[in-house]
């Protein structure tokens, strides 16, 4: 797997998109299979209707997404793409996520924004979340451990460790955020990892368009990194 920042220009209003993508192969990414994770839908449609008009490049690759990442938070800073009109970002990515400094909301926006920051928050609520702040800081092993002890034994829930390149996961839900598939999907996948992915399945799942090549059709999902380690009781 390459990891690769790229932009992609408007050559008619000299508009521009920054982002940044996971590809097996980025050139036969960029522009064919993959056109922006940008949620501005004219842009979108314009680049199946006019492709003409566009341009994309690949602007560098990386060994890991992390650095992709931070490469792409460097471009959107030095180019400002959430207050530059040349751009089609609404956002810069950070850090911490994206942040939609100098994006102008809507009136409607805003209002719900301002009502959201006045509303009140009930003390079993601020509990709930002083909880949850002192434990996001568990590390992945710490965090197996208590769901072994909590939901595992205990509670007789916990049958195993989802698998996906060699890294475990507690829940399917884990997996489902780490991949983008839906935790049906992840489960009925653990159940029969040596099903062969078809020409359709693969042209029907997006986190198979986005990560592989059509190379892996006719491969099962356990060769390409699933597995479910199964715990003993």
């Amino acid at each position: 797997m390459k990891h690769y920042t790229y932009r992609i220009t408007n050559i008619v209003d000299n508009k521009h998109y920054y982002g940044v993508r996971s590809s097996v192969n980025p050139k036969e990414d960029l522009g064919i299979k993959y056109f922006s994770s940008s949620k501005d839908k004219n842009f979108m449609n314009e680049q199946k209707l006019y492709p003409n008009r566009f341009k994309y490049k690949i602007i560098k690759i990386f060994d890991t997404r992390k650095k992709a990442m931070q490469h792409e938070i460097i471009l959107h800073e030095k180019m400002n793409v959430s207050k530059n009109e040349n751009f089609y970002n609404i956002a810069k990515a950070v850090s911490s996520g994206f942040s939609l400094y100098g994006y102008n909301h809507t009136e409607e926006a805003k209002k719900k924004i301002a009502k959201a920051g006045q509303r009140p928050c009930k003390s079993e609520t601020k509990r709930k979340m002083s909880k949850a702040n002192k434990n996001q800081y568990n590390s992945q092993e710490t965090r197996m451990k208590k769901a072994e002890a909590n939901t595992g034994i205990k509670a007789n829930k916990f049958k195993g460790y989802y698998v996906y390149k060699n890294e475990k996961y507690i829940t399917s839900g884990e997996l489902s955020a780490k991949t983008g598939l839906s935790k049906a999907k992840i489960i009925t996948v653990s159940k029969d990892l040596g099903k062969i992915i078809s020409k359709s399945s693969y042209s029907k799942t997006q986190f198979l368009n986005e990560n592989y090549g059509i190379e892996i059709i006719g491969k099962s999902w356990e060769d390409i990194g699933f597995g479910f380690i199964n715990i003993i009781k």
